[in-house]
Formats: C-alpha cells, structure tokens, sequence
C-alpha cells in the first residue's frame, strides 16, 4: 500500500491532483460556499497545481476541452473590460442604462462622473473575475491530469469523499440541528444544508459526484465495496434529507443520463436503475400530500421566483450590449424589483438568465457558443467514455438542468466542483504523456 502511494505521487500530474483535491476539499467550508472572495485562496491552489504541469511530462490538453476553456478565457477577459474606467461620454453610448444609475448614484454622493467602468459593481466583478480565472485554470488543470489513470481515480474519489462527508454533516444537522460547531448552531430543525447556506446548492453538491459511487473506487477488496456502498447511502439520504424537489428532479434525470448513455446495459440494471429514478421522482413530488407540494411550488414560483425574472428580464433589456457588470446582479435588482423583500435578492434564481444581465448578449452568445460547441463534441464520442467519463457527464447533467431554476453555479464550492466533473469529462485516459512515450519507446 504505502509502495502504491509511493508510485501515484510520483507522476508528473501528482502535485496538481494534490492541489485540486486540497481547493475542492476546502470550497463547501463557511466562506467558500457563500462568499467569492474565498476563490483568492482556492485560485492560489489551483495556479500551483496548474503550475506542476509545466514540466516536460504534462499531458496535452484534450481537443475537446478547447471549446469550453476559450469561453471561460472569454469570460474572464470580458470581467476584465468592465472594470476598466471609461469616459463619462463613452459610457453614455455604450451602456446608457449604466450612466443613468450611476449619475442616480452621484446626484445623492455628489462624486463626480468624469471616468467610469462598464460594471455597476466593480468590486464584485473583481472577485468575479478571480473566480471565472480559478474555474478556467482547475478545468484545465483536471483535463491533463485525468490522462492519467490512477490520478482520475484519484480526482474521482476524492470528489465522491467530500461530497460524502459533506452529506454526513447534513445528516448531523437534520437530526441534530447543529454542525459540531463548524457553523453557527440553528435553533431550528429544517432542511438539511450542511456547510451551504441554501439547501439547493447542498444538494447539488452531494448529487452531482454520486455516480462516482458505481464501481468507481480502485480496488475490489471488500473494504472498498464497503466504502462505495455506505458513500452512495450517505449522498442519497442527504439528498432526501435536504427537501430540494427540484435537485430530486435534477438528479433523476442524471440517472436516467447515467443509464442511457451506457451502450449496452443489461436488462436487471436497467431496471434497477429505471426502479431507483422512479423512486426520486416520487420522493420530489410525495415529500409532503401533493396539494402541498402544489401550493409551496405556486407560492416558490409566483410569490418569489417570477418577480426576480422579471427584474431580470429588465436588466437585460437595459444592459443588452454590455451587461450590468459580472457579479453585480445583486447591486443592479433593487432598482428594478417589484418585491418587499426584507433582503435584496442578490441572485436570479436562474443561473442562465442571471448570466446574460450581468455579461449582456455578445459575450453571452460567445461563451453559449462554445459551451455548445463543446457538449457537441463530448456526445459525439460519448461511446468512447470510460465509467468516470459518464459519471462526470451525468453529474453536469445534474448541476446545468437544475440551473434553470437556482444559482447553484454562482456558489463557490459547486462552480468548482463542475469545473473538475467537465475536466474529467472531457479528459482522454488514453493519451500518454511524452515522458511516458519515450520511456516506453526505449524499453
């Protein structure tokens, strides 16, 4: 064992994976979950771990992930137009909408309005951009690393561990109401969140690694089987403990991804597998009586989520060309809300359409392109996927459905964690990196 462990940290991608494993670990804690300045600290992890893959040895990044990094690259890039000071004049022409608050802004302060940014909210684009920087560097990182076969079982156990271990802490607090002191104690017993300040990225996070859980573990001893058995136990009963219907739904449909794109499945798995999204399915909806469940969805929807939209779709009419500014969609609603809430709300509940308001339609359509392009090229040799593969692609599943209705993407610690589930996805274990081709050449 210890000769093993031996042999893993020796290969060239080793300090990376290390790296990576250690910011993933660290995200979901108070403060990588709720707040983006945690990304100064996982983005130094990341660099290093992306800086051990400067040496001779690193694995060439895989065609497939080209798409998706140059539309985070685009991101990030556009992040930094924003913040750049501009003359009143220019942004008058560019960004009318944003002139018009800004100057609503000084009538009250008195500042004067000689030079500023596109971003109504530099300092929030700031972290923006670090955390768009982080993501893009831990998805490359991942995609090279994944080459290798004992270090993308490494990437994939560690992210089936600390979602784990992240839904035992749930599960303390559903029973317990408390987290051993790891966040402050609530005085009430609801819905289990973890580390997470929302219920919804909790389950997220727990779901998307699950089918991490089928066979993934290296190792067929009976201490593994264990392992992988209790690990899915744990992450199914925190996703039940945490009520989120629509990360039930969510990950019901990853199932159903898991199970289909496998190109030949034995007729008792499948079954299984159709009993167990069945059985999700029924847990979202049957959680409480039906009406219930009607009558918190119409009120979720109409009282809350719709009015948020709404102001969405506002910011995006008055921001199309350049956007309100990365991050600063919590700063720009107030202004356009029709709700009294006794919080601004400080997201859209929808990753997508917070996304377009916040970057305006060029860089929007741009990084929707390459997405696209990329999810076209991973179907298109999804018959080539390894286990981990498909495990990772019905995880993004998960987390890019369930986007429609939350901002589970905007959360730190699941923004991370889709970056390293894209990154295995992408990532061919067959290629071989040039040290090991010449090794293999001289023997």
């Amino acid at each position: 064992m210890v000769e093993k462990s031996r042999l893993i940290f020796s290969l060239p991608g080793a300090p990376a994976a290390l790296g990576l494993g250690l910011a993933l670990f660290l995200a979901p804690w108070p403060g990588g979950s709720v707040r983006p300045a945690a990304f100064h600290l996982l983005g130094l992890l990341v660099a290093a771990a992306a800086a051990g893959l400067s040496g001779p040895g690193r694995n060439p990044l895989p065609k497939t992930a080209l798409p998706f990094l140059a539309a985070l690259v685009l991101l990030a890039a556009w992040a930094l137009v924003q913040m750049i000071p501009l003359p009143a004049h220019w942004l008058t022409w560019l960004s009318p909408s944003a002139f018009r608050l800004y100057h609503r802004a000084a009538t009250v302060t008195g500042s004067p309005l000689a030079w500023l940014p596109l971003s109504l909210a530099p300092a929030l684009t700031q972290e923006e951009w670090v955390k768009l920087s982080t993501l893009a560097l831990a998805f490359a990182a991942t995609a090279q690393v994944a080459a290798e076969p004992r270090l993308r079982l490494a990437l994939a156990t560690v992210l089936l561990l600390t979602a784990s271990l992240v839904a035992v802490l749930g599960l303390a607090e559903k029973a317990g109401g408390f987290l051993f002191g790891l966040v402050p104690e609530r005085h009430h017993v609801g819905p289990a969140i973890g580390p997470f300040a929302n219920r919804n990225h909790f389950a997220d996070f727990i779901a998307a690694p699950a089918f991490f859980g089928l066979g993934l573990v290296p190792g067929r001893a009976p201490a593994w089987r264990v392992l992988r058995i209790s690990a899915l136990m744990l992450l199914g009963l925190g996703l039940l403990a945490s009520g989120s219907r629509a990360g039930l739904v969510a990950a019901t449909g990853g199932a159903l991804f898991y199970l289909f794109s496998s190109g030949s499945i034995k007729a008792g798995k499948a079954k299984i597998a159709a009993a167990a999204a069945m059985a999700l399915f029924l847990a979202a909806f049957f959680a409480d009586a039906p009406s219930a469940w009607l009558i918190g969805l119409k009120q979720d929807f109409l009282a809350v989520r719709w009015p948020i939209w709404n102001s969405a779709f506002l910011v995006i009419g008055d921001f199309p060309w350049t956007g309100a500014g990365a991050g600063s969609f919590g700063i720009v609603e107030p202004a356009y809300s029709q709700l009294h809430l006794p919080v601004p709300a400080l997201h859209a509940h929808c990753d997508y359409l917070e996304w377009l308001a916040e970057w305006g339609a060029p860089a929007s359509a741009a990084a929707a392109l390459g997405f696209g392009l990329g999810f076209l090229k991973l179907g298109q040799r999804r018959r080539q996927w390894d286990p981990i593969a498909r495990a990772a692609a019905a995880g993004l599943v998960i987390l890019f459905s369930h986007a429609l209705a939350e901002f589970s993407l905007h959360i730190p610690a699941v923004a991370l964690e889709a970056a390293l589930l894209l990154g295995l996805a992408v990532s061919d274990p067959r290629a071989k990196s040039p040290q090991h081709q010449e090794v293999r050449a001289s023997c």
